[in-house]
């Protein structure tokens, strides 16, 4: 079902506008307008909704400053290497290598994280289709205690900072949730996105989501940029784990704008 809904998603773009249509530019409004509680889906066989294929990549550990912090402010960069060394200290070397590659990216490009998209307002949120139960306990204690955390950071830093709008796309450092070496530890991410949230690879798409679980349900808060693809190393299905496996549940608007 997803890679048909690609496919004729992608087919439906080009016919009606061509390749230079951005379905960002047409459905960011939309989203940024939608102030609504979530529709909760119990029903996968309602018509107005799709599952998507993704693997679970991971779980954020910590978010950090915005990719145009990183390239003008020396103290976030210091702050940042700080927080990679608290994390990673049993594999630091390849961290800082993978942070210094992610560095060049960014003096190279000021576009670099532009393209992600923050869902302040999820449209619809499910309960996991597949068996999920082996990879609950496990999460849910890793992310309340990257939240409290964040928490804390969060209170000290609003103390000495004002609150702004719609957040700037941020980066974070990621944990696989079943122990196995991560694809990746560092990324960009929408504004949106917290410690604890999942970092989904939707397969048809070839897009990184972030989703959020509220108890038993999920809901996608945003999207992230393929951290392999900013140096042209794709990520493949063979990447994961097959119990990494997690179907995604979206609705017309969400699936088309996860087809740029």
């Amino acid at each position: 079902m997803g890679l048909e809904l690609d496919f004729r998603g992608r087919l439906v773009k080009r016919l009606l506008g061509g390749s230079s249509v951005r379905p960002i530019d047409q459905v960011a409004r939309e989203y940024a307008s939608w102030t609504s509680s979530p529709r909760t889906i119990e029903d996968i066989r309602d018509p107005t909704i799709f599952s998507l294929p993704a693997y679970i990549a991971g779980m954020i550990r910590c978010t950090g400053p915005s990719p145009k912090r990183m390239r003008s402010d020396l103290d976030e960069v210091d702050k940042w290497r700080e927080r990679i060394y608290q994390h990673f200290q049993a594999d630091l070397g390849n961290a800082y290598r993978e942070d210094d590659r992610l560095m060049q990216v960014l003096l190279k490009s000021k576009t670099v994280g532009t393209g992600v998209l923050s869902f302040p307002h999820p449209r619809i949120c499910w309960k996991p289709l597949a068996p999920f139960e082996p990879m609950i306990d496990g999460h849910r204690k890793k992310s309340n205690k990257c939240k409290q955390q964040w928490i804390r950071e969060l209170s000290v830093a609003q103390q000495t900072k004002p609150s702004v709008g719609t957040p700037e796309s941020c980066l974070y450092l990621i944990e696989r949730v079943t122990g196995h070496n991560s694809l990746w530890k560092i990324g960009i991410a929408a504004g949106a996105a917290q410690p604890g949230d999942l970092v989904c690879w939707v397969r048809a798409a070839r897009q990184i989501v972030i989703v959020r679980m509220d108890g038993d349900w999920l809901q996608i808060v945003g999207t992230a940029v393929d951290p392999k693809d900013l140096w042209g190393e794709g990520i493949r299905e063979q990447d994961f784990k097959s119990h990494e496996k997690l179907e995604l549940i979206v609705d017309v608007e969400t699936a088309y704008i996860l087809m740029v």
